[in-house]
């Protein structure tokens, strides 16, 4: 069954895709690595040296679903409504779309439509070497003073496809898909290996006095991840042995070209050319290419830290410390064929004539290749970055009791976070902002307590068997965190954007606060409207409002009973979320929506577990 979106005021989803009931069906995935590992040590002096190799051999092959092959059927306010009466006097649109999604939906005229297709006579799968190597040393330079250095060097080669056509990707330069593999194209695609992945290791601890330490340090660090730029679900995810349909509207009021009732129409089976390229039709995506060749990096993370750790008494530390990081090329894959947004565009042109409804001649590939569809870069051209102040207070098992309390004071910023959570396809700087996980403020309690009864422990150590097995023994622990609120974007539609942006934001015109916050009423949404502007993303920021704080109580209750020298029997009752505390999710932020403002949701309440370990 396909997916089907209604968008807008009371729009609703069903079906089956990614995006409802989370169905990226039918599915089938095989990975194998083969790893080949050596570490040497030497200890010469006050130098302990290490080295190694770790080459390694990775195997994929992934065929997806990610849109659904029954088609994913999306319906927006702008088929059914009219421009010359949402925007009578030209650029400005205040009240929105006179049409709905709905309308559109009973009418059977979609906005947009999508679906996967695997192309005849190929076999998909990838294939990549990795070659690390490392050298470190540690220098006990003092006996107060240790400094640790050393340089890993990773090169992870350009993927290539496992068989002829097996992948794909697109040259901007021509307009045609490069067949991996086949005639002059190479498995690699053409794509240019990174030789400079050097990542430096820095560490030093120094004792100013017998109970206070402060130690610093710098690493590098290369993070593939698990899909995108560096291997997997990228190249073989073009055509031709992938074949992603897209169709759009060419403008805010036109539909796909196609009804439910005549159904859409079927994507085009490429023809290859001998010399491993075909020219890429106006109905399929590209979702792998680099622009140009050479821009080809590993997604990596600089981090530093500097620490200073205090021992109170032989059972108490504290520390106070500063940690930082940046991310740098992270993966994103956006939609470089977006129509861009034109500020100068006119609603009221020559004629009666509207530029601004004039998507395709804005689009790169339309104006030399006729290419209206979405063509998505891979570009490890994102940046993240997170500091924080970190404080923790320790106590080490004393008295059967052990506690940890730490506290973090922290701000993560980005501006994908995934590779593909921005508004705008051609500057997703617009969304520099916190991050979708930022917390400001979090406290952690954590304790273990021997309770001091029964053999052994303080009360009780002459009890009988007896009172021993139903007092004795037992361990309360437990976890309580306090948590500020995470931030949410507040949305809107773009009647006068005159681009398909992935989502749009809004100007504000009021104050967004309201007293009491509740799951009645988080935010003022009247404090808000559509951008004021022609061909503009709204000024409010992204992740500019915070949602409700958490709190929550974790308690376990156990206790290892022995039954003969060797055998135990472990009881366990734990409680997540003890006082049944109501943890409300971010209200729904879609301003023109019958519930903005409003939460609906909730984190898990009180569960509760019984467990048994029986050990022998």
């Amino acid at each position: 069954m396909p997916a089907f979106y209604i968008n807008g005021n009371g729009g609703f989803s069903f079906g089956y895709a990614l995006g409802v009931n989370q169905c990226n069906c039918p599915l089938k995935e095989t990975e194998n690595h083969f790893q080949w590992v050596n570490n040497w040590s030497k200890t010469k002096g006050n130098h302990t040296f290490g080295w190694g190799v770790d080459i390694r051999r990775a195997q994929q092959q992934r065929i997806p679903s990610d849109a659904h092959r029954s088609g994913e059927i999306s319906f927006s306010a702008g088929v059914t409504g009219s421009p010359a009466v949402d925007a009578p006097n030209g650029d400005i649109a205040p009240n929105g779309s006179t049409g709905t999604g709905m309308a559109s939906f009973l009418l059977g005229l979609p906005s947009n439509f999508s679906r996967y297709f695997t192309g005849a006579g190929y076999q998909p799968g990838l294939r990549q070497t990795r070659l690390f190597f490392y050298g470190q040393d540690s220098w006990r330079i003092t006996r107060k003073l240790t400094f640790n250095y050393g340089l890993r060097y990773e090169n992870y080669l350009p993927q290539t496809a496992a068989h002829p056509g097996g992948a794909g990707s697109f040259d901007p330069n021509t307009g045609e898909v490069l067949v991996a593999g086949v005639g002059s194209v190479p498995s690699n695609m053409g794509v240019q290996a990174y030789n400079l992945g050097f990542a430096p290791r820095l560490g030093i601890a120094y004792s100013i006095t017998q109970h206070t330490v402060i130690r610093a340090g710098y690493g590098r660090s290369f993070t593939p991840a698990g899909l995108g730029a560096v291997f997997g679900q990228a190249p073989d995810y073009d055509p031709p042995v992938t074949i992603p349909q897209q169709l759009n509207q060419d403008n805010n009021y036109g539909s796909v070209g196609f009804n439910l009732l005549s159904g859409p129409p079927l994507p085009s089976n490429p023809v290859v050319g001998a010399n491993g390229r075909f020219p890429l039709p106006g109905d399929l995506n590209v979702f792998y290419f680099f622009n140009p060749p050479s821009a080809y990096r590993v997604p990596l993370a600089d981090s530093w830290n500097l620490t200073v750790q205090h021992e109170i008494t032989p059972t108490l530390t504290a520390e106070v410390a500063y940690v930082g990081n940046v991310g740098r090329h992270l993966f994103i894959n956006p939609n470089v064929n977006q129509a861009a947004a034109d500020p100068n565009c006119q609603t009221d042109g020559p004629g009666g004539t509207s530029t601004c409804d004039d998507f395709d001649s804005r689009r790169q590939f339309f104006p030399q290749f006729g290419l209206s569809q979405g063509i998505y870069q891979t570009c490890n051209c994102d940046n993240s970055s997170y500091h924080a102040l970190q404080a923790k207070l320790q106590k080490r098992t004393s008295k059967g009791l052990d506690f940890l309390v730490s506290y973090t004071y922290g701000k993560a910023m980005a501006n994908s976070e995934t590779g593909g959570a921005f508004g705008n396809n051609l500057n997703w700087w617009e969304d520099h902002g916190p991050a979708n996980y930022d917390r400001t403020h979090t406290l952690t309690i954590s304790h273990v307590w021997q309770l001091p009864f029964g053999r052994g422990r303080h009360w009780g150590t002459g009890a009988s068997k007896a009172v021993d097995a139903v007092l004795g023994g037992w361990d309360f622990s437990g976890i309580t965190r306090f948590e500020s609120g995470l931030p949410f974007t507040v949305f809107a539609d773009g009647p006068n954007l005159y681009a398909d942006f992935n989502s749009v934001r809004p100007d504000q015109i009021g104050d967004s606060n309201v007293s009491n916050q509740s799951a009645s009423l988080w935010f003022n949404p009247a404090a808000f409207t559509d951008p004021q502007g022609v061909a503009r993303q709204g000024f409010v920021r992204h992740n500019s409002l915070r949602g409700p704080g958490f709190y929550e109580f974790d308690l376990s209750l156990g206790k290892v009973f022995r039954i003969t020298e060797s055998k135990t029997l472990e009881f366990k009752w734990e409680t997540y979320n003890a006082t049944n505390h109501v943890n409300l999710v971010n209200p729904d932020s879609y301003i023109h929506s019958d519930t903005a403002g409003q939460i609906f949701g909730a984190a898990d309440m009180r569960q509760m577990q019984f467990g048994l370990h029986f050990r022998y």
